[in-house]
């Protein structure tokens, strides 16, 4: 158990969800560098991750019990929104490869 939870710590959400958008970051980036191919497989793919953690922050966390943290699943938007730009901006700056 972290320590912040452990100690009943008031943080206002900031461990997890700072927890949350490091995660997605990782997710996002680990799942482009295993099964990325080309410019357009990788943007759709980051876009795709992204998706897929806010399902699960909005529909399987709940039905397993947990309680709906909307903070998470704005963090997890705005995460990977911004890992979509970063992605954009260093694919401008790079040139393109051969055909």
């Amino acid at each position: 158990m972290p320590v912040i939870h452990a100690n009943h710590i008031d943080d206002w959400h900031i461990a997890d969800t700072l927890g949350n958008t490091l995660g997605t970051v990782a997710a996002i980036f680990v799942t482009v560098g295993l099964i990325g191919r080309d410019r357009t497989y990788n943007h759709i793919l980051i876009k795709l991750v992204t998706l897929s953690l806010v399902v699960v922050e909005l529909v399987a966390l709940p039905l397993l019990g947990e309680p709906l943290d909307l903070p998470d699943t704005v963090a997890t938007l705005l995460a990977g929104g911004c890992c979509a730009l970063g992605y954009y901006l260093l694919d401008q700056s790079w040139p393109a490869p051969p055909p």
